[in-house]
C-alpha cells in the first residue's frame, strides 16, 4: 500500500486534503451553549480548510473542479509590467 501512495504521490495528497476539507466542513456549527474550546477548535479548522482550498484553487484548478465541482475563472492582469530592457525593445 505504501507503495502505491509513493508512486502516487499527488493524487493521494489530493485525496488526503479533499477528505479533510470534507470532514472539516461536515462540523456541526458551534450552539450557544458549546465549550470556548469547541468554539475555537472550529473557527481554527474552518480556516485551515479555507485554506487547503485556496491553496488548490491557485496551483491545481483542474483539481479543485474534478474533486468539488468548483470552477475558478482564471485572472489576467490588463497589462503585464514589463522590465525596463523590455520596453526599449519594442
Amino acid at each position: 500500500m505504501w507503495s502505491l501512495i509513493q508512486a502516487h504521490q499527488l493524487i493521494a495528497g489530493m485525496a488526503l486534503m479533499w477528505v479533510i476539507c470534507t470532514a472539516i466542513g461536515a462540523m456541526p456549527t458551534p450552539r450557544d451553549n458549546s465549550s470556548q474550546f469547541y468554539e475555537w477548535a472550529f473557527k481554527f479548522l474552518q480556516s485551515i480548510g479555507s485554506g487547503l482550498a485556496r491553496l488548490m484553487a491557485i496551483y491545481q484548478p483542474a483539481a479543485l473542479n474534478a474533486l468539488t465541482g468548483q470552477t475558478v475563472k482564471t485572472t489576467v492582469p490588463p497589462n503585464p509590467p514589463t522590465a525596463a530592457g523590455e520596453a526599449a525593445t519594442k
